[in-house]
């Protein structure tokens, strides 16, 4: 288990121990239809990524996207309960590229949510390259997630939980492991490859709270100075399956030996974070909210007991994890009407 992943869990302990304690959001209030639009940006920040499981790192990445600027907007009808939203992120690299978006129908009770996103960039690989790895190459793969959620009161986004699917692709290390002759169950490192597109398919607990976007939707936001937590994790579990590629060149670099079943149970976890001061101005009324927090993000896939495991010296055994942290400032403006 990497750092990042002990750092994930400790956080997402914390969390559960911390999320009875959250006070309630206030009641809805009398307006037959509210509107919220809002404005989020990230500037670029602290990252940490690490594609390896006990070796050093062989792959260096440059991830498409330093800063990014989010657009939030929802519509809430009282008659219906019911609420409206979408979200679109831009990265702000180029010239303001979608980088990932979301729609999302909250009833009284429930929250149904759909997003797509992508992950994309290059990457150095500075080990031995079997015939056809390149010692750079580029990656632009989606992501997709799908959840339903369970409202603790009425208002979007305020406290949730529930259950969701995602399936994406990344770019990983694979870490191989060997057994040698006369040297009975020690295991040893073979050759190292990458593989440009580790497919991983989970399905995921998630809880949340937003006591800034809920209190806009609800229309409750105190007047004046006051904090605020926005938070979303997602724990769960499913398959990585190392591609067939990936494969060959791992086989090539570690001759004599075959590859062990290229699909394995991983642990899938991500957790998105922001916590700080919020401002309503008195002379908005309360329809505006200004915003600054510190935000931390991570993410982890690992394989579930450690490693895929050779048998004799015949098979080729592997290892691999994806762990990413990003920290830094946050800036958050919503108004409503």
């Amino acid at each position: 288990m990497n750092h990042l992943t002990k750092l994930f869990l400790v956080l997402n302990l914390l969390g559960l121990i911390m999320f009875p304690l959250y006070p309630a959001l206030g009641q809805e209030d009398n307006e037959k239809v509210r509107s919220v639009v809002g404005v989020d940006y990230l500037p670029p920040a602290g990252w940490t990524i690490n594609s390896e499981y006990g070796t050093e790192a062989k792959i260096d990445y440059d991830f498409d996207g330093t800063s990014f600027t989010s657009y939030e907007a929802n519509v809430r009808i009282e008659k219906l309960k019911t609420t409206l939203g979408f979200n679109a992120v831009f990265n702000d690299k180029l010239v303001g590229e979608v980088d990932r978006y979301a729609g999302y129908v909250a009833t009284k009770n429930m929250f149904f949510r759909y997003s797509q996103g992508k992950i994309s960039g290059s990457a150095d690989w500075t080990d031995d390259r079997a015939t056809g790895m390149a010692p750079t190459f580029s990656f632009n793969h989606s992501v997709i997630a799908y959840e339903i959620n369970y409202l603790f009161m009425d208002s979007v986004q305020s406290s949730y939980f529930g259950i969701g699917y995602t399936a994406m692709n990344i770019p990983i290390q694979i870490d191989t492991m060997i057994k040698q002759e006369g040297h009975g169950d020690s295991l040893y490192y073979g050759k190292p490859v990458y593989d440009p597109e580790y497919g991983v398919k989970a399905y995921y607990f998630k809880f949340g709270l937003d006591n800034l976007l809920g209190g806009m939707t609800a229309g409750n936001l105190p007047i004046g100075l006051d904090y605020f937590i926005s938070s979303q994790t997602e724990v769960g579990a499913g398959e990585g399956t190392i591609s067939a590629q990936a494969v060959m060149w791992a086989e090539e670099l570690n001759p004599n030996r075959t590859f062990l079943d290229s699909k394995a149970s991983v642990f899938y976890g991500h957790t998105d974070t922001t916590v700080g001061i919020s401002w309503v101005p008195s002379y908005f009324k309360g329809q505006a909210v200004f915003a600054l927090g510190y935000n931390l993000k991570l993410y982890a896939v690992n394989i579930l007991g450690g490693y895929k495991k050779p048998g004799d010296t015949s098979e080729l055994g592997y290892d691999t994890a994806f762990g990413m942290m990003r920290h830094g400032p946050q800036f958050k403006v919503y108004a409503a009407w």
